[in-house]
Protein backbone atom coordinates (compact mmCIF):
# COMPACT_ATOMS: atom_id res chain seq x y z
CA UNK A 1 0.00 0.00 0.00
CA UNK A 2 1.22 3.56 -0.65
CA UNK A 3 1.97 5.55 2.39
CA UNK A 4 -0.38 8.17 2.72
CA UNK A 5 2.55 10.75 3.55
CA UNK A 6 4.16 10.14 -0.01
CA UNK A 7 1.07 10.93 -1.72
CA UNK A 8 0.30 14.00 0.67
CA UNK A 9 3.73 15.35 -0.56
CA UNK A 10 2.53 14.33 -3.94
CA UNK A 11 -0.21 16.52 -4.34
CA UNK A 12 1.72 19.12 -2.23
CA UNK A 13 4.27 19.46 -5.15
CA UNK A 14 0.99 19.50 -8.19
CA UNK A 15 -0.65 22.26 -6.23
CA UNK A 16 2.55 24.15 -6.26
CA UNK A 17 3.36 23.79 -9.95
CA UNK A 18 -0.11 24.56 -10.53
CA UNK A 19 -0.20 27.41 -8.51
CA UNK A 20 2.79 28.75 -10.22
CA UNK A 21 1.29 28.14 -13.52
CA UNK A 22 -1.91 29.78 -12.46
CA UNK A 23 0.20 32.76 -11.55
CA UNK A 24 2.10 33.06 -14.38
CA UNK A 25 5.66 32.79 -13.12
CA UNK A 26 8.07 31.25 -15.64
CA UNK A 27 10.30 29.24 -12.38
CA UNK A 28 8.50 26.64 -10.85
CA UNK A 29 8.43 26.70 -7.25
CA UNK A 30 11.49 26.92 -5.32
CA UNK A 31 10.37 24.31 -2.93
CA UNK A 32 8.04 21.37 -4.62
CA UNK A 33 6.49 19.02 -2.20
CA UNK A 34 6.23 22.39 0.72
CA UNK A 35 2.49 22.12 0.67
CA UNK A 36 0.84 19.90 3.06
CA UNK A 37 -2.32 18.80 0.95
CA UNK A 38 -4.12 18.63 4.26
CA UNK A 39 -8.30 19.54 4.41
Amino acid sequence: MVNPGDIDGLFGSIANIVNSLLAGGSSMGTDPGTGTGTV
